[in-house]
Formats: structure tokens, sequence, C-alpha cells
């Protein structure tokens, strides 16, 4: 679904779409809004041996749970940067 900005303020005013912070009129756009989402990235590793399998989030068996404690039985799964 494409929302205009006006369409995405009044999504937001009616409470069916949360963002919080509300971002600042600066990141609308005719159909989209620019979020920044952390001071902080995760760079995935490209060796494939740390994706064992696909993960399907819409899936009805899927647990975030789950996967992320798979996650951390990775030890190198990935790395954290701050962003500059």
């Amino acid at each position: 679904m494409i929302l205009t900005d006006r369409e995405i303020h009044i999504s937001m005013d009616r409470k069916l779409i949360f963002i919080e912070p509300p971002p600042s009129e600066e990141a609308f756009s005719s159909t989209s809004v620019d979020l920044t989402l952390d001071g902080e990235i995760t760079r995935f590793n490209d060796n494939p041996q740390f994706m064992r399998q696909a993960i399907d989030v819409t899936h009805q068996d899927y647990d975030y749970e789950v996967a992320l404690a798979a996650k951390h039985e990775e030890p190198n799964y990935s790395r954290r940067f701050r962003a500059s």
C-alpha cells in the first residue's frame, strides 16, 4: 500500500500507524517518511554457514524468541557498528 503524506498524517492521527517518536515534518515526502532507526547498525557476515535456513517472518510457525536465541548461539553471526 502506498499512502500520500497527507494519508500518512491522517493514519497516524487516527492511530492506524504508530511511529515513535513522531517524525519531524522534514521527514515526510509525497509518499514516504524517512526514518532513522538507531545510531547503531548490524552488519551480517557474508559467510553462508551462518545462514543455514531462510527466515520467513510471515510463516505461521515463526517465533521471534526462537530466532533470537538461535542468533545468539552463533557468536560470529554479525557485527555491530556505530553509525556516523
